[in-house]
């Protein structure tokens, strides 16, 4: 039995297959049940297909045998995504001009639905694709569409949120603010707990910063605020707390100014991040994020806590005062925090014990 051959046939009589799954079929000798523009493929000969187009495909390949590739290739891929070598065939072919551009995305889009997280699948996507033309806003607002609908159907697919910020970074400066200020804060406030989302949200702040550094405090604010009310209700939530020590980090560079009163008193209240940033103090954004971390109490939180405390005395005492040690307030509230820890984390009990004396303290 020839399962290459009995797929090209498939293609040729519905070409316009637009999804493809793994099911179970009674019939032990049967492969494949296309319905409706849908493509089952049998578990249970998942094996045998993929060998045998493998090896159809080696054939092929050292016999220059293109229509044997081409066929060979679209069997394999169908059953395993993950086949760099057979993508590069198809990726030589379309150099070649064999066939278009636009059927490969097509094809790949049909295996996406199947393997939603084939980063091999993906970065031949992008790679095969030239994103240039009178049309390329309309092809953007395609894939980002792509994008969406396999990151809904498939959470935490890393793959493409990467392929998405790719996209992203061809857009124009109003398209992505929309997407900052709409999608995906729409996308993050549904999904929490995706690390993904939040990596790319925070990479396409970043794209955004480097187009509008004059705006850095209130971008940054905005975003602080909404990632400040989502921790309140869900303070459990490490994506969110490492997306917030994603933005302290990418401040740096933005706040120049020192306050070492700010460590003075460690109760005093302070009027809110935004006005903080608009004195671009570092010592007094970090000494409110800290506090913040503080007051919510959770063991990722008072991590968050601990973080900010290290990274001030690193990036602070060490790179901007070419000092070490830190200020013996920042030592005093490390150890605070790290107590705490101690106490709450009985996982890493010990781990935060030893990190109790990490800050040295530098003698003013």
């Amino acid at each position: 039995q020839s399962y290459v051959e009995e797929v090209t046939y498939l293609f040729d009589e519905d070409p316009d297959i637009d999804e493809i799954g793994v099911v179970h079929l009674d019939d032990e000798h049967e492969a494949f049940v296309l319905a409706d523009h849908k493509l089952g493929i049998a578990m249970a000969k998942i094996p045998a297909i993929h060998r045998q187009a493998k090896e159809k495909f080696f054939r092929a390949k050292d016999l220059n045998d293109v229509p044997g590739i081409l066929n060979a290739t679209r069997c394999m891929l169908l059953v395993c995504a993950d086949f760099y070598t057979a993508w590069n065939a198809r990726k030589t072919l379309i150099s070649n001009g064999v066939f278009s551009d636009e059927v490969e995305m097509k094809f790949t889009r049909l295996v996406l639905t199947q393997h939603a997280k084939s980063i091999d699948t993906w970065a031949h996507r992008y790679t095969s694709h030239t994103f240039v033309g009178d049309e390329l806003a309309t092809l953007l607002a395609h894939e980002l569409s792509l994008c969406a609908k396999l990151c809904e159907e498939h959470p935490r697919n890393y793959f493409a949120w990467s392929y998405r910020y790719c996209i992203c970074s061809k857009l124009s400066l109003p398209s992505l603010l929309a997407e900052l200020h709409d999608t995906t804060r729409e996308w993050c406030d549904r999904h929490v707990s995706d690390h993904s989302a939040w990596n790319h949200r925070h990479l396409v702040l970043v794209l955004v910063l480097s187009q509008v550094p004059t705006s850095a405090t209130t971008l940054v604010a905005d975003e602080l605020a909404f990632v400040t009310r989502l921790q309140r209700l869900y303070p459990d939530r490490d994506a969110l707390w490492c997306h917030r020590r994603a933005i302290l980090q990418t401040m740096a560079p933005y706040l120049l100014n020192r306050s070492i009163s700010s460590w003075e008193d460690l109760d005093a209240e302070y009027g809110g991040t935004a006005a903080v940033l608009d004195d671009h103090s570092i010592d007094a954004f970090v000494r409110v994020e800290v506090q913040f971390g503080s007051e919510v109490g959770s063991v990722p939180a008072l991590r968050y806590a601990v973080f900010a405390l290290e990274w001030v005395c690193m990036y602070v005492c060490f790179s901007i005062l070419k000092l070490s040690p830190a200020l013996p307030r920042v030592a005093q509230w490390h150890a605070q925090m790290c107590r705490q820890l101690t106490a709450k984390d009985h996982v890493r009990a010990n781990f935060w014990l030893q990190r109790l004396h990490t800050v040295v303290v530098h003698s003013r």
